[in-house]
């Protein structure tokens, strides 16, 4: 089993909050859609909604404290930044990094190591 890493993580957290993230992440790279289409191979199909649903699980189930669910729904759902989040809640700016990057951490420990 693979495991998550904190850029694919803090990637995909902005489409939980989405409603267009079961649309898929579009690529700028894509090809226009009146281009014909390759062959799809299932057996290497996207993850998504493997990844999505492993991660709101994680949400649900980690053990947040208040501050840091508040700077993770600012941060990646308001997309709000750190300065901003900080005068929003009237803390600190370290104060937020701080709950921001042990908040995304156990995110990750609760992905990597849960069954």
């Amino acid at each position: 089993m693979s495991q998550y890493e904190r850029a694919t993580v803090e990637m995909l957290m902005p489409y939980m909050w989405g409603h267009d993230y079961a649309y898929g992440i579009h690529s700028v790279y894509a090809a226009d859609p009146d281009m014909p289409r390759g062959r799809a191979n299932p057996a290497e199909g996207c993850t998504l909604w493997a990844v999505m649903a492993d991660l709101k699980r994680a949400w649900v189930r980690a053990d947040l404290t208040d501050l840091e669910r508040e700077v993770i729904v600012l941060v990646y759902g308001a997309r709000m930044g750190l300065g901003e989040v900080a005068a929003k809640l009237r803390v600190e700016g370290c104060a937020v990094e701080t709950a921001l990057y042990e908040g995304v951490g156990k995110l990750l420990d609760h992905l990597n190591n849960c069954p």
